[in-house]
């Protein structure tokens, strides 16, 4: 009897591609996942040609094929080590500084990039997306199974089917440094830190455009480019710790904030925005307890600074070429 497949065998593994368009070739990069949702559409579609040989002109006649359309979706542990793996392929990667811990930046307004191959194995077969191109970043701030997780998600050109292994000799899996459930996400302005995040989710998301160049012999897009209208948006359920935070948030004023992460001074991760505007709401009081309030934002760019400056801190001088 044939093996069902499992999902905890379906071990997945990322490279970076120098050519977009083409699957990466070279030794991929273990990652932690959750769940991975693949999704391709090859369609037919109505093609009503004048001129093909009929029975009747009621009946419909043959379809074309349509265009090929793929995406990924991919949920990871917010680990600290790992998440530099997926930021440069949704924000520009300034070179990483510091002689341990290593702090790598990350910032919006990325204009283009190859993509990514990702590849897992389903049984004695292979699947892999290539020319991903990450679109998406939701961060959990409640934990969700037993940790905090990010969603990355965004296009790619294809999902292949292979016979044999495309990964390589396989690098080291990073050690992992997971947000578990105990510590909890902070707001701070001007280095004081504001509330206490509860719950909610923050999101960046930036707007691609398919390329699909003259000539090319499949139907798949070439590569994705990335066009006006990226946003960082929230909702945050919180505990203010300072009141100056209502009158940031009553009066919709920009204000440079950030919201952090931290296992420790030497593994963190900040959000940082030159101006978040919060959408005031009436502060309820829900019976005796202690109160939580929710606030939605929104963030916006300066003449100075991108909407969003991802800084991570960790223990990882670089990553693996390619990754």
């Amino acid at each position: 009897m044939t093996a069902q497949l499992a999902g905890r065998l379906a071990l997945g593994h990322i490279l970076s591609q120098p050519v977009a368009g083409t699957p990466a070739d070279g030794n991929h990069q273990p990652v932690d996942y959750y769940r991975l949702t693949p999704r391709r559409n090859d369609p037919l579609v109505d093609d009503p040609i004048i001129g093909s040989d009929l029975h009747n002109v009621l009946d419909a006649q043959a379809p074309a094929s349509g265009l090929v359309e793929a995406s990924l979706d991919l949920v990871v542990p917010l680990c600290m080590a790992q998440l530099g793996l997926f930021l440069p392929h949704l924000l520009n990667a300034a070179t990483p500084t510091g002689t341990g811990p290593y702090e790598h930046v990350f910032t919006s307004g990325q204009r283009e990039l190859a993509g990514a191959s990702m590849v897992w194995a389903e049984g004695a077969e292979w699947r892999r997306v290539h020319t991903w191109a990450l679109q998406r970043m939701e961060i959990g701030i409640a934990p969700e199974s037993g940790r905090r997780q990010v969603t990355f998600s965004g296009p790619c050109s294809d999902i292949d089917n292979l016979a044999s292994s495309p990964l390589g000799t396989v690098l080291d899996a990073l050690t992992r440094a997971l947000m578990p459930a105990g510590p909890g996400a902070v707001v701070r302005y001007g280095g004081t830190v504001m509330a206490n995040l509860t719950g909610g989710s923050v999101t960046y998301e930036r707007s691609l455009q398919p390329f699909r160049p003259a000539g090319r012999a499949d139907r798949t897009a070439a590569e994705f480019t990335p066009d006006v209208g990226s946003s960082f948006r929230g909702t945050l359920d919180l505990r203010v710790k300072d009141n100056a935070f209502y009158e940031i948030a009553r009066a919709q004023t920009p204000a440079a904030l950030s919201i952090e992460y931290e296992l420790s001074a030497n593994s963190k991760l900040i959000l940082a925005c030159p101006a978040m505007r919060f959408e005031p709401t009436e502060r309820p009081v829900d019976g005796e307890g202690l109160r939580t309030e929710s606030y939605a934002f929104r963030g916006e760019q300066t003449d100075l600074a991108p909407v969003l400056t991802a800084t991570l801190t960790n223990g990882v001088a670089s990553y693996p070429e390619g990754a």
